[in-house]
């Protein structure tokens, strides 16, 4: 994707090892500790569905919830008095981590991240579960 793409901060349940073709993604990552600073809450599930008039509405996956992090830690580290709003983002420990063509960054599991990218990027992606016996 290009610049437009951004994930917002979240966590995966598995390792995750990223290599960029081509490009430069930028992640933002906090680590599993900073879950009490990071204001993460649940939000109802929702799901894009063709409104039929060519477009697309917001549809409610029933009941079913999703736990968020609504604050964008990258406008925190970018400007500190973001964190009026979120004030417990000031306790957060985010780094900025830029991944460029032929490098491969390791998350690993639990960590927290935000993905864009600087410029038109191609990457891969590689999740696999922790063996621990």
């Amino acid at each position: 994707g290009n610049q437009s793409s951004v994930s917002s901060m979240h966590k995966d349940h598995y390792e995750n090892i990223f290599y960029v073709c081509k490009g430069q993604k930028e992640f933002i990552l906090c680590p599993p500790a900073d879950v009490m600073f990071l204001h993460e809450r649940e939000f109802m599930s929702s799901s894009f569905c063709p409104s039929g008039s060519g477009g697309w509405k917001v549809v409610a996956d029933g009941d079913e919830k999703t736990k968020w992090i609504e604050p964008d830690v990258k406008k925190y580290m970018d400007n500190h008095a973001y964190a009026d709003h979120f004030p417990d983002l000031r306790r957060s420990h985010p780094v900025k981590v830029l991944v460029s063509e032929g490098d491969a960054i390791y998350i690993p599991s639990l960590w927290y991240h935000r993905v864009t990218q600087t410029c038109e990027t191609v990457g891969i992606n590689y999740w696999y579960d922790m063996k621990f016996d």
